[in-house]
C-alpha cells in the first residue's frame, strides 16, 4: 500500500456515525428483543464466563453467574465484591446507539485485534425470572469480546467504539476493573 492508502486506512478505522437506525429498530436485535431487563457487571478480572452446555459460570474462582437449567439456582447470582447495574430506558438507548449507529468511516481492508483478553466487564440481559438469557463479555484492555450467542451483533468494531462503550460503562456507575489497555494502545 502507499503511504495515502496506509493513512486512508488508517482515517477509515475511526468511528464515525454511520447509520441512524431508530431505538424501535435497534431494540428488535437480539438479544436487546428477548431482554426483560439489562444489566452491567463487572467482575474484577476474578474470572471469565465459560459456557457449558445451558450453564454460564464465571471462573476460577467463587462463581458469578450461574445458570444450571431451569432449577431455581437458575436466577442470576452475583458475588458481594461486584458491581451490577441495572439499565434505564434511556442507557438503553445510549447502548444500543453506541454499538448500532456507530461503524467505520470508511471501507477498511483489515480489522486490528490484540491478544491479551482479560474481562473484567460484562452485560446480561434477563428474561423476566431474572434469569440471564444472555451476555456479552468485554476485555476493555484489547477491545475484544465474547458472546454467549453467535445470534448477538454489535456492529462494526471502529477504533473509538471500546472507548464510548468504556465511556458508557463508567457513566453508568461501574467504577471497577479498568485497567490501561496492553501494548500502549
Amino acid at each position: 500500500m502507499t503511504k495515502k492508502e496506509i493513512e486512508t486506512e488508517r482515517n477509515n478505522h475511526n468511528c464515525a456515525r454511520n447509520s441512524d437506525l431508530s431505538l424501535q429498530e435497534r431494540l428488535r436485535k437480539y438479544p436487546f428483543n428477548v431482554a426483560v431487563q439489562i444489566q452491567l457487571i463487572s467482575f474484577g478480572g476474578e474470572g471469565i464466563i465459560n459456557i457449558k452446555g445451558d450453564k454460564f459460570i464465571f471462573s476460577p474462582s467463587d462463581p458469578v453467574l450461574l445458570m444450571p437449567g431451569e432449577t431455581e439456582a437458575s436466577k442470576v447470582q452475583y458475588l458481594k465484591s461486584n458491581e451490577v447495574k441495572n439499565l434505564s430506558a434511556v442507557q438503553i438507548d445510549t447502548l444500543t446507539d453506541i454499538l448500532y449507529n456507530y461503524g467505520f468511516a470508511g471501507p477498511i481492508r483489515a480489522e486490528r485485534t490484540m491478544e491479551c483478553y482479560s474481562p473484567q466487564h460484562a452485560i446480561l440481559f434477563l428474561d423476566n425470572t431474572g434469569k440471564a438469557v444472555a451476555f456479552i463479555e468485554i476485555c476493555f484492555q484489547c477491545s475484544q469480546t465474547r458472546k454467549s450467542s453467535g445470534d448477538i451483533f454489535l456492529g462494526e468494531r471502529c477504533a473509538q467504539k471500546f472507548d464510548m462503550l468504556k465511556a458508557f460503562f463508567k457513566t453508568a456507575g461501574i467504577e471497577q476493573g479498568f485497567r490501561e489497555p496492553a501494548h500502549g494502545k
